[in-house]
């Protein structure tokens, strides 16, 4: 196989034209690389504002949930209280170690001097709007930005600004999912162009850690990225030293796994068959859908031709690599929730979204190359191109479906965000432990009795936010504190 590049398809154009067409194309060529950096900011700027919009007007500065014990008790107490220890950075949360997120964590309190959940949101903003950034400039990057495959600024962009991944968007804690996408594309993007510089498969060996490092599910990256290294073996790529590259990151893998802390409480929440197990991952794949398994039929049959002709024929362009390696990554990625999470689950939960819309970004790249790859066969090429334009239908029908009922769940959460602080900020003021007696949701922690030890510690109480008008909570600090 060999790997076509823009500048390779230019320098063979240019033996065909005059000395004047080439001054001339160069003038062009020029002149639009200049108004390249101001389109990508652009770009990026079309990402980052509509979740800046999200956080703004349905984020709250009080810590929620998971937030009091990961960041809460086991990082920041320890650090205000001149306790802390550097192993404090990856002790386990439930079955993961989410060493970046506690070290944005502390970042975010440094800079704000408050433990607050919109300061964490905020920031969130910008490394969640990194990767399908990063998807854009490489299809960009790659020559590959032209006629139907324009269609690819739309797919990320759909899924890259509509609100599906609300609870990931609104809780600041959630940046492990982005810093997990981040370092997984980073990793597939390396070992795609630079598969075998010394200095690519080091970042790519430390990408791969941090991601173990992140969440459990982290373990997954170095499979998908040893999964690119497999191809460029079939490829005859450099066989010995492809083959030590896929060992080193297979132990990887091996040895996250056998790290990830035994939770025996959550066996419950386990897929308890087969059957289960399959009807959750379909529920998965169906998704932006809900309750839909045809729609998988839809999502999945433009990839389920493409790649195994690309695979026959060896015919891959680098962003097929990319997209093949980061299509992988996400079903992993469902097959890992639907076995640790599949007992009962009935729905997606938002939280997991951004890790199905990879696989859709990928899905909707081989939609995009089906018809191209049969063009010289006009009866096979037609009914493939009807069948791109089926999954286009499905993929923007069941993204735009949902937009309505995301926002009315981000409304619903902001709402029980405002109760929260209401309870919290009552106890703060008056002690009267009642206030926290609350039902689930109307406090910021399942379990009253462990928020108020938490709540009276010194340490804990001087690091929450100022709550603001806007939250209908008074606005000084003072207000908040008893002794």
């Amino acid at each position: 196989m060999k790997f076509y590049s823009s500048s390779d398809l230019a320098s063979a154009s240019v033996k065909t034209v005059s000395e004047k067409k080439i001054a001339g194309l160069l003038a062009d060529d020029q002149h639009y690389n200049l108004k390249t950096p101001l389109l990508f900011l652009l770009l990026f700027a079309l990402i980052a504002i509509p979740r800046w919009y999200y956080v703004e007007h349905f984020a709250v500065s009080l810590p929620f949930w998971d937030q009091w014990d990961a960041e809460g008790d086991h990082l920041l107490r320890p650090w205000l209280e001149g306790t802390f220890k550097f192993q404090d950075l990856w002790l386990p949360h439930n079955e993961h170690r989410v060493l970046p997120t506690r070290l944005l964590t502390l970042l975010s309190y440094e800079i704000s001097g408050h433990w607050n959940n919109l300061t964490e949101a905020r920031i969130n903003i910008l490394l969640a709007s990194s990767s399908p950034f990063l998807l854009i400039l490489l299809v960009y990057k790659t020559g590959e930005l032209k006629g139907i495959k324009w269609l690819m600024l739309p797919v990320i962009l759909t899924g890259a600004v509509f609100p599906f991944v609300w609870e990931n968007l609104l809780v600041g804690f959630q940046s492990q999912f982005y810093f997990l996408i981040l370092f997984t594309v980073s990793a597939l993007a390396l070992s795609v162009w630079r598969p075998f510089k010394t200095v690519s498969f080091i970042l790519i060996f430390i990408l791969c850690v941090l991601s173990v490092f992140t969440m459990a599910s982290g373990i997954m990256t170095p499979f998908a990225v040893a999964s690119v290294y497999i191809f460029h073996a079939y490829l005859g790529k450099k066989q010995a030293k492809t083959i030590l590259f896929i060992s080193i990151l297979l132990i990887t893998a091996l040895v996250g796994y056998l790290t990830i802390p035994p939770m025996p409480g959550h066996e419950i929440f386990k897929a308890h068959s087969v059957k289960e197990l399959f009807t959750t991952f379909l529920l998965m794949e169906s998704w932006p859908f809900k309750v839909r398994y045809w729609a998988a039929l839809m999502l999945w049959i433009p990839t389920c031709i493409a790649l195994p002709y690309l695979i026959h024929h060896k015919n891959f362009t680098r962003y097929d690599l990319l997209m093949a390696g980061c299509l992988l990554w996400s079903l992993l990625q469902a097959f890992a929730t639907s076995y640790g999470r599949g007992h009962d689950l009935n729905s997606v939960t938002s939280r997991y979204a951004d890790f199905l819309c990879i696989g859709l970004t990928a899905n909707a790249w081989f939609a995009l190359r089906l018809p191209i790859l049969f063009y010289k066969r006009s009866g096979i090429n037609f009914a493939l191109t009807l069948v791109s334009i089926l999954f286009f239908t499905v993929f923007f029908k069941g993204h735009f479906a949902r937009r309505k009922d995301d926002i009315i769940d981000m409304q619903n959460r902001h709402k029980m965000g405002l109760i929260q602080i209401k309870n919290v900020s009552e106890y703060l003021r008056t002690g009267n432990q009642s206030t926290l007696q609350k039902p689930a949701f109307q406090i910021p922690y399942p379990d009253p009795v462990r928020l108020k030890q938490m709540l009276d510690n010194p340490a804990l109480r001087s690091s929450l936010p100022t709550f603001n008008a806007d939250e209908t909570i008074p606005t000084q600090q003072s207000d908040l504190s008893h002794n």
